[in-house]
């Protein structure tokens, strides 16, 4: 039974060792924009009877969202960062016209010039879309460093051809302009795909409705402002939910919170279940085998000895529980893959630590009964007999 509840703490602990990485390793992961100070909305049902004016209305949106006190950038995307969808497309280099199966998936973004400074995103080489991009026949992308590595590995991608099937029935060319920081899409957790970025124009406009108003102080503060003004520019839209951007963040990262709170408090109850068992187990022991301590007392044993061997006793039946729980660990973390970040499931270091450190824990469990074991008086041992 003790080995048994040793083998379930060690496992919950090994969970609960996994999760605490993902979430430090959550903590500092680079999202590739920086989500501070970022009030969000969409206006996804603009109505508008042509392109010229959804054109109209954008620029008047922006203009009129970036004249508001303590804004200090704004832009537009489809869709934002951290949303849970994202628009697909077949891309490759030219071989991919002659050699289909080096066509790839890659996320599509439709955003407004500008996007990259308003989100903080990187430029790594290149420039970045400008007004004179936003029209419909533009062919010219950005495309993020995940994309350019596996595209043009070792060499410039500004300046280059790649092919992608955007919205039309067969690949066309697009010319690369510049190179961005790679953006997490659907989540912190995880790279996900490669991508690239086509202005708002390329879609007749209207399709970037996913609004990012950067501020200098508590976003939420404009959010009756910003709600005012789209319904006085276009009553049609209906009511907008602003957010601020860091709530996506928190979202992403509340899984990984509430799985490592729920098996941190399973560990902990097994840990101390473990620990109470040892203690029992050993107590026990020391009373069945107080007559042999005796005698062993009697013949010259000293009290360390006596010490070290009820203590060994109890890290044996320790050590066979860990072996097990090692290869159940082994065998069970392979279900947490999906909510790890900067950790594999079998990670070397998170075992060896937890194994040690319960070992540790099991020691000083065993400790008060073994030093109860060495105090005893010989002649009280021996009239047991």
């Amino acid at each position: 039974v003790v080995t048994a509840e040793v083998a379930l703490s060690f496992v919950l602990l090994v969970g609960s060792g996994l999760m605490i990485r993902s979430f430090v390793a959550l903590q500092k992961a680079e999202p590739g924009f920086d989500p501070r100070g970022v009030l969000t909305f969409a206006t996804p049902n603009l109505r508008l009877p042509d392109p010229a004016a959804r054109r109209a209305f954008m620029a008047n949106l922006q203009a009129r969202l970036r004249a508001m006190p303590g804004v200090t950038d704004v832009t537009a995307a489809n869709p934002m960062p951290l949303e849970e969808r994202e628009g697909l497309a077949r891309w490759g280099t030219e071989e991919a016209l002659t050699d289909p199966s080096k066509f790839g998936q890659a996320t599509v973004r439709t955003v407004l010039p500008g996007y990259f400074d308003a989100m903080r995103t990187k430029l790594i080489e290149g420039r970045t879309l400008t007004d004179a991009d936003n029209r419909p026949e533009s062919t010219a992308v950005v495309i993020d460093r995940v994309m350019a590595g596996k595209a043009f590995r070792g060499q410039t991608a500004v300046g280059k051809t790649i092919v992608a099937r955007i919205n039309t029935p067969e690949p066309q060319r697009y010319q690369v302009i510049g190179v961005v920081e790679h953006q997490r899409h659907e989540s912190l957790a995880r790279d996900g795909r490669e991508a690239l970025f086509v202005p708002d124009g390329f879609f007749q406009y209207g399709a970037a409705n996913r609004w990012a108003v950067r501020t200098s102080g508590d976003p939420m503060q404009l959010a009756g402002a910003v709600r005012a003004l789209v319904t006085e520019l276009n009553p049609r839209t209906g009511a907008i939910e602003v957010r601020p951007l860091l709530a996506y963040v928190d979202e992403k990262q509340a899984q990984t919170k509430f799985a490592l709170v729920l098996i941190g408090i399973f560990a902990g109850v097994a840990l101390v279940l473990a620990a109470v068992g040892l203690y029992s187990v050993l107590s026990t022991t020391v009373r069945q085998r107080t007559a042999e301590i005796g005698v062993r007392m009697a013949f010259g044993a000293a009290h360390g000895s006596i010490f070290k061997m009820m203590v060994g006793h109890g890290l044996r039946l320790s050590a066979v529980g860990v072996a097990v729980g090692i290869v159940a660990a082994v065998l069970l973390t392979g279900a947490m893959r999906t909510m790890l970040v900067g950790v594999g499931p079998t990670d070397p270091m998170t075992f060896g630590v937890m194994a040690a450190g319960f070992l540790v824990i099991a020691a000083i469990a065993c400790g008060l009964p073994a030093l109860r074991a060495s105090r005893l008086d010989p002649m009280v041992a021996l009239r047991d007999e």
